[in-house]
Protein backbone atom coordinates (compact mmCIF):
# COMPACT_ATOMS: atom_id res chain seq x y z
CA UNK A 1 0.00 0.00 0.00
CA UNK A 2 3.14 2.26 -0.27
CA UNK A 3 2.05 4.16 -2.93
CA UNK A 4 -1.43 5.04 -1.78
CA UNK A 5 -0.01 6.54 1.26
CA UNK A 6 1.44 9.05 -0.83
CA UNK A 7 -0.78 12.57 -1.47
CA UNK A 8 -1.64 12.36 -4.98
CA UNK A 9 -4.04 14.94 -6.81
CA UNK A 10 -7.00 13.57 -8.69
CA UNK A 11 -4.88 13.36 -11.50
CA UNK A 12 -1.90 11.49 -10.53
CA UNK A 13 -5.00 8.88 -8.91
CA UNK A 14 -6.43 8.52 -12.42
CA UNK A 15 -2.49 7.63 -13.83
CA UNK A 16 -1.87 5.36 -10.77
CA UNK A 17 -5.60 3.72 -12.08
CA UNK A 18 -4.29 3.63 -15.83
CA UNK A 19 -1.00 1.73 -14.51
CA UNK A 20 -2.98 -1.09 -13.05
CA UNK A 21 -5.56 -1.08 -15.77
CA UNK A 22 -8.66 0.10 -13.74
CA UNK A 23 -9.09 3.46 -15.72
CA UNK A 24 -12.28 2.25 -17.40
CA UNK A 25 -13.83 2.36 -13.91
CA UNK A 26 -13.25 6.36 -13.99
CA UNK A 27 -13.56 6.81 -17.93
CA UNK A 28 -17.43 5.60 -17.29
CA UNK A 29 -17.88 7.79 -14.72
CA UNK A 30 -17.94 11.79 -15.30
CA UNK A 31 -14.97 13.48 -13.65
CA UNK A 32 -17.09 15.18 -11.56
CA UNK A 33 -18.65 11.79 -10.43
CA UNK A 34 -14.76 10.53 -9.53
CA UNK A 35 -14.15 13.81 -7.23
CA UNK A 36 -17.65 13.39 -5.53
CA UNK A 37 -16.63 9.85 -4.48
CA UNK A 38 -13.42 11.27 -3.36
CA UNK A 39 -15.01 13.86 -0.89
CA UNK A 40 -17.60 11.15 -0.01
CA UNK A 41 -14.51 8.89 0.95
CA UNK A 42 -12.84 11.68 2.99
CA UNK A 43 -16.68 12.46 4.63
CA UNK A 44 -16.29 8.84 5.95
CA UNK A 45 -12.81 9.65 6.92
CA UNK A 46 -11.05 7.02 4.94
CA UNK A 47 -8.71 9.52 3.18
CA UNK A 48 -8.07 13.30 3.87
CA UNK A 49 -7.25 15.71 1.36
CA UNK A 50 -5.13 19.56 1.73
CA UNK A 51 -5.13 22.23 -0.73
CA UNK A 52 -1.84 22.69 -2.34
CA UNK A 53 -0.88 26.30 -3.01
CA UNK A 54 -0.38 26.24 -6.98
CA UNK A 55 2.15 29.36 -8.87
CA UNK A 56 -0.08 31.29 -11.58
CA UNK A 57 -2.79 28.34 -11.28
CA UNK A 58 -5.64 27.26 -9.28
CA UNK A 59 -4.29 25.69 -5.86
CA UNK A 60 -5.26 22.09 -6.06
CA UNK A 61 -6.17 19.35 -3.82
CA UNK A 62 -4.35 16.24 -2.64
CA UNK A 63 -5.51 13.30 -1.39
CA UNK A 64 -3.99 10.60 1.25
CA UNK A 65 -5.29 7.27 2.89
CA UNK A 66 -5.46 7.33 6.52
CA UNK A 67 -4.30 4.37 8.16
CA UNK A 68 -4.99 2.07 9.81
CA UNK A 69 -8.78 3.04 9.12
CA UNK A 70 -8.31 2.51 4.92
CA UNK A 71 -6.17 -0.60 5.50
CA UNK A 72 -8.38 -2.20 7.82
CA UNK A 73 -11.59 -1.61 5.97
CA UNK A 74 -9.79 -2.47 2.00
CA UNK A 75 -8.29 -5.96 3.71
CA UNK A 76 -12.15 -6.64 4.87
CA UNK A 77 -12.94 -5.98 1.64
CA UNK A 78 -10.96 -7.93 0.14
CA UNK A 79 -11.30 -11.07 2.31
CA UNK A 80 -15.15 -10.63 1.78
CA UNK A 81 -14.87 -10.62 -2.11
CA UNK A 82 -12.82 -13.79 -2.08
CA UNK A 83 -15.13 -15.99 0.70
CA UNK A 84 -18.28 -14.92 -1.52
CA UNK A 85 -18.72 -17.39 -4.51
CA UNK A 86 -18.95 -14.76 -7.92
CA UNK A 87 -22.55 -15.04 -9.01
CA UNK A 88 -22.16 -14.29 -12.84
CA UNK A 89 -25.51 -12.70 -13.42
CA UNK A 90 -26.05 -10.97 -17.32
CA UNK A 91 -29.47 -8.73 -18.66
CA UNK A 92 -29.47 -10.77 -21.67
CA UNK A 93 -30.89 -13.70 -19.05
CA UNK A 94 -34.06 -11.61 -17.39
CA UNK A 95 -34.86 -11.65 -21.36
CA UNK A 96 -35.46 -14.89 -21.79
CA UNK A 97 -38.92 -15.00 -20.96
CA UNK A 98 -39.96 -12.41 -22.98
CA UNK A 99 -37.92 -13.33 -26.42
CA UNK A 100 -41.40 -14.34 -28.22
CA UNK A 101 -42.24 -10.69 -28.37
CA UNK A 102 -39.56 -10.15 -30.90
CA UNK A 103 -40.16 -10.52 -34.22
CA UNK A 104 -37.29 -13.52 -35.30
CA UNK A 105 -35.39 -11.48 -37.88
CA UNK A 106 -34.99 -8.59 -35.26
CA UNK A 107 -33.66 -10.93 -32.62
CA UNK A 108 -31.36 -12.70 -34.70
CA UNK A 109 -30.10 -9.12 -35.67
CA UNK A 110 -30.12 -8.26 -31.91
CA UNK A 111 -27.91 -11.39 -31.20
CA UNK A 112 -25.27 -11.03 -34.35
CA UNK A 113 -25.02 -7.13 -33.20
CA UNK A 114 -23.82 -8.73 -29.82
CA UNK A 115 -21.55 -10.93 -31.11
CA UNK A 116 -19.78 -8.66 -33.23
CA UNK A 117 -19.46 -5.81 -30.18
CA UNK A 118 -17.76 -8.90 -27.79
CA UNK A 119 -15.63 -9.85 -31.14
CA UNK A 120 -14.40 -5.63 -31.01
CA UNK A 121 -14.08 -6.17 -27.00
CA UNK A 122 -11.97 -9.01 -27.73
CA UNK A 123 -9.20 -7.19 -30.33
CA UNK A 124 -8.77 -4.64 -27.01
CA UNK A 125 -7.93 -7.35 -24.55
CA UNK A 126 -5.19 -8.08 -26.21
CA UNK A 127 -4.23 -5.16 -27.08
CA UNK A 128 -4.35 -4.14 -23.00
CA UNK A 129 -2.17 -7.58 -22.58
CA UNK A 130 0.33 -5.94 -24.47
CA UNK A 131 -0.16 -2.52 -22.55
CA UNK A 132 0.10 -4.40 -19.34
CA UNK A 133 3.58 -6.25 -19.85
CA UNK A 134 5.17 -3.27 -21.53
CA UNK A 135 4.38 -1.33 -17.84
CA UNK A 136 6.30 -1.10 -15.25
CA UNK A 137 4.20 -2.95 -12.50
CA UNK A 138 4.31 -5.97 -14.64
CA UNK A 139 8.14 -6.63 -14.22
CA UNK A 140 7.49 -7.25 -10.39
CA UNK A 141 3.52 -7.81 -10.23
CA UNK A 142 2.69 -10.60 -12.92
CA UNK A 143 -1.11 -10.50 -11.01
CA UNK A 144 -2.05 -7.67 -13.44
CA UNK A 145 -2.04 -10.53 -15.97
CA UNK A 146 -4.65 -12.62 -14.65
CA UNK A 147 -7.26 -9.17 -15.05
CA UNK A 148 -7.09 -8.98 -18.58
CA UNK A 149 -7.05 -12.73 -19.00
CA UNK A 150 -10.09 -12.83 -16.74
CA UNK A 151 -12.01 -10.76 -18.78
CA UNK A 152 -10.55 -12.45 -22.31
CA UNK A 153 -11.57 -15.68 -20.87
CA UNK A 154 -15.33 -14.45 -20.14
CA UNK A 155 -16.06 -12.68 -22.78
CA UNK A 156 -14.69 -15.98 -25.29
CA UNK A 157 -17.85 -17.98 -23.36
CA UNK A 158 -19.98 -15.00 -24.11
CA UNK A 159 -19.17 -15.45 -27.81
CA UNK A 160 -19.65 -18.79 -28.24
CA UNK A 161 -22.96 -18.69 -25.98
CA UNK A 162 -24.46 -16.29 -28.40
CA UNK A 163 -23.61 -18.44 -31.24
CA UNK A 164 -25.27 -20.91 -29.72
CA UNK A 165 -28.44 -19.17 -29.01
CA UNK A 166 -28.02 -17.95 -32.52
CA UNK A 167 -28.38 -21.06 -33.97
CA UNK A 168 -30.96 -22.33 -31.10
CA UNK A 169 -33.64 -18.56 -32.73
CA UNK A 170 -32.41 -19.98 -36.00
CA UNK A 171 -33.89 -23.23 -36.18
CA UNK A 172 -37.10 -21.82 -34.06
CA UNK A 173 -39.91 -22.62 -35.55
CA UNK A 174 -42.13 -19.11 -33.60
CA UNK A 175 -45.39 -20.18 -34.46
CA UNK A 176 -45.32 -23.24 -33.15
CA UNK A 177 -43.63 -22.35 -29.98
CA UNK A 178 -46.27 -19.17 -29.77
CA UNK A 179 -49.41 -21.65 -30.24
CA UNK A 180 -47.91 -24.03 -27.73
CA UNK A 181 -47.63 -21.84 -24.63
CA UNK A 182 -50.79 -20.35 -25.52
CA UNK A 183 -51.90 -23.63 -24.80
CA UNK A 184 -50.03 -24.37 -21.84
CA UNK A 185 -50.87 -20.65 -20.11
CA UNK A 186 -54.53 -21.55 -21.20
CA UNK A 187 -54.57 -24.55 -19.50
CA UNK A 188 -52.64 -23.16 -16.25
CA UNK A 189 -55.22 -20.20 -16.36
CA UNK A 190 -58.60 -23.06 -16.41
CA UNK A 191 -56.60 -24.76 -13.55
CA UNK A 192 -56.08 -21.70 -11.23
CA UNK A 193 -59.43 -21.14 -11.83
CA UNK A 194 -60.81 -24.63 -10.93
CA UNK A 195 -58.78 -24.47 -7.50
CA UNK A 196 -60.23 -21.23 -6.86
CA UNK A 197 -63.81 -22.40 -7.10
CA UNK A 198 -62.80 -25.55 -4.95
CA UNK A 199 -61.51 -23.88 -2.22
Amino acid sequence: MNIFQQEMTGYELGKIAKLWQFDHFIEKASQASFYYYLKQLEEEGFIESKAVEGVNRPDKLKYKLILPKAKVELIDQLINIFRTPQNFYYDLNATMPFLLNLEKLELLKLIEHQIKSREAKLIHFNEDEEYIKSSKIFSVFTFSFLLVNHNRLHNQAEIKWLKDFYKMVENTDYKKIRSKLNEIIKTLTIENYQNKKND
